[in-house]
């Protein structure tokens, strides 16, 4: 169902509908963070996330098109544009953003699991490695959920401001 609505939203930005696709997006990655990591939902709130950073593109909303990529950026510093698929300015735009990313202060954040074998760690919904972790991220506000075999940890909350150890319990 979030697949359609996310294909439904980018026939409407390619409609010229901007604000109603902004609508559907919208509703999609409220939808996607209430999926379960195990269903893999990155790729899809990814997609989600470029095409609401394009929509706002289309409506002279600079801003919220960069917290767009943003969201995508945090977690995945490595992400491209396809530049067969996507207007050179949103390519630029993008890496203007990486590039001052890449140079702003990170704050540790690291991730074990109380009981139990190694497990998987995603954050917003990406894929980041196995406990015990220790990531370099962006000061905010973050969803951590952890997945071992078919236990699957209720996402916690972590605002980073400064270093933190999250332990969770499977």
């Amino acid at each position: 169902d979030i697949e359609r609505q996310v294909e439904s939203a980018k026939a409407l930005l390619y409609g010229g509908q901007d604000a109603r696709g902004l609508e559907v997006i919208d509703r999609s990655l409220a939808d996607l963070e209430r999926v379960a990591p195990t269903a893999g939902p990155w790729p899809l709130t990814e997609q989600a996330l470029v095409l609401q950073a394009l929509m706002f593109k289309n409506l002279d909303r600079q801003k919220e098109m960069l917290e767009s990529f943003r969201r995508i950026v945090r977690v995945a510093p490595q992400f491209r544009l396809d530049p067969d698929a996507h207007p050179p300015s949103a390519i630029a735009a993008l890496e203007g953003l990486k590039k001052e990313l890449a140079r702003a202060r990170k704050v540790p954040l690291s991730v074990r699991a109380e009981t139990g074998p190694t497990a998987a760690v995603f954050v917003d919904g990406a894929p980041l490695g196995a406990t015990p972790l220790r990531l370099e991220l962006l000061p905010g506000a973050y969803r951590v959920a952890l997945v071992s075999g078919d236990a699957v940890s209720f996402p916690r909350r972590v605002e980073l401001t400064r270093e933190t150890t999250l332990t969770v319990d499977l």
